[in-house]
């Protein structure tokens, strides 16, 4: 009997791939990239020539562009800008000046790029960027960074695909990193799958308990976060429970003078 529960449990929670293959051969892959562009944070993306750091060949060619396509906190595109690669290893690209129009509301990005590696699909692989976002709080001069977490939307053509993948039931993720204080902690999701996902949050205090802070629905592409505050002297814990397979959150900490961010 023991033997069969654990069996079941793998079934059922285990996942045969965290993420799916993009149908197309010809798709190039992003990461779901958070944005906070507000009176204080401000959000930047360290561009990458991710073709020459495959072929080991730094120039820049005249296709080797990338498109940034920006969404709203229902999944919902609001607008894109082309970015020309320029002839260096990396750039940083400052979003507030792409964010223009209904792009002002953008919560998520996607990166696709535009260049072109020949022999990658016949090894069955895709051009995908999960690179680093930087984020400033209240210019205090420091900026921290966060990769990807993981492939999340393809785009072939003009359609897009997500990759993310979710189980039968929900499952809970517990953040590693102890809560302590005097801060505060915000917890930032995305939805990778193609249905709509609910999330749990829950907070384990001193006294060892679980108490549940709240819960949301997540649209497609969409993103939402949890807060939480800690005093000093306190420590806590943050779970989310949810049918995704990898439900890790981009989380922020912050104080009166300091900032960091970190995945869960």
């Amino acid at each position: 009997m023991r033997n069969f529960l654990r069996r079941l449990k793998y079934f059922l929670f285990v996942p045969h791939g965290i993420t799916a293959e993009p149908k197309s051969s010809d798709a190039v892959i992003s990461d779901l990239f958070l944005i906070r562009n507000d009176a204080q944070w401000k959000t930047e993306f360290e561009l990458l020539n991710i073709r020459g750091l495959i072929e080991g060949d730094n120039t820049v060619l005249q296709n080797d562009t990338s498109d940034f396509w920006f969404f709203d906190e229902t999944g919902e595109k609001l607008g894109e800008e082309r970015i020309e690669l320029l002839g260096v290893g990396r750039q940083t690209v400052k979003l507030r000046d792409l964010l223009t129009g209904p792009s002002e509301r953008a919560k998520t990005f996607a990166v696709f790029h535009n260049q072109t590696v020949p022999w990658l699909a016949s090894e069955k692989s895709f051009l995908a960027d999960r690179g680093y976002a930087g984020f400033e709080f209240s210019n205090i001069g420091l900026k921290g960074y966060v990769h990807g977490n993981l492939d999340s939307i393809a785009r072939s053509a003009n359609h897009i695909e997500m990759l993310g993948k979710a189980g039968l039931l929900n499952r809970a993720y517990t953040v590693q990193h102890r809560l302590t204080g005097p801060s505060t902690y915000e917890f930032f999701f995305t939805n990778p799958t193609n249905k709509t996902q609910t999330l749990k949050a829950l907070v384990k205090t001193n006294d060892g308990r679980f108490a549940k802070l709240g819960t949301m629905k997540l649209k497609p592409r969409g993103s939402g976060q949890f807060t939480v505050k800690v005093d000093e002297n306190e420590i806590k814990r943050f779970q989310m429970k949810s049918r995704l397979f990898l439900g890790r959150p981009v989380v922020f900490r912050t104080t009166h003078g300091s900032m960091d961010v970190f995945h869960g």
